[in-house]
């Protein structure tokens, strides 16, 4: 049951995470949308998991072995200890991502200026040589970086995502039963 719960968990915040619809018509002009979406992400994590890590602590702390309920007393100690630093760290993660979407747009901008200097000067290299006649070359866009980018944050949103649900899946294993020890004869 918990297994499950822990599972239907990953998989809906990875579908969340997957699904770019909200920021698709984005065109790349302003950080803002994306940071939104991520902040939402976020939340929607902490939403999720947290409840799944309480009740895989209760499960422990109800456990009669002594050492798994030792475990949950430690997880809710080590939770409260390192949640402030947690969060510290992963609100840095937008800001970080942030900085990612300037480099890229600032060096599509750059390419496509250079692309467009060169096509300029061919089309005139090549009015010259023709006699008037250009080359009809487009000026390139510079809108492919923005998948690049959005793959980048899917990316860092779904190591986050497993970042969080790590100390879920150590409850998880720690409920799951020893494995048979061979028999020795």
């Amino acid at each position: 049951m918990a297994e499950q719960r822990v599972q239907h968990v990953h998989q809906a915040l990875g579908a969340a995470i997957a699904d770019d619809s909200s920021t698709a018509r984005e065109d790349g002009a302003s950080f803002v949308p994306f940071r939104q979406r991520y902040a939402s992400l976020q939340q929607a994590m902490e939403t999720a998991i947290h409840p799944v890590r309480a009740q895989l602590r209760a499960l422990l702390a109800r456990h009669p072995a002594p050492a798994l309920r030792r475990l949950a007393a430690l997880d809710a100690v080590m939770a409260q200890a390192l949640a402030a630093r947690e969060q510290a760290l992963l609100t840095l993660m937008p800001v970080l991502l942030e900085k990612h979407f300037s480099r890229l747009r600032q060096g599509a901008a750059a390419a496509a200026a250079a692309a467009a200097a060169d096509c300029t000067n061919s089309a005139t290299t090549s009015a010259a040589v023709t006699n008037g006649k250009g080359n009809g070359n487009p000026t390139p866009t510079n809108a492919a970086w923005l998948p690049v980018f959005r793959h980048d944050m899917q990316r860092l949103l779904g190591a986050e995502c497993d970042l969080r649900l790590q100390p879920v899946q150590g409850l998880l294993l720690a409920l799951q039963p020893p494995p048979a020890q061979p028999q020795l004869s």
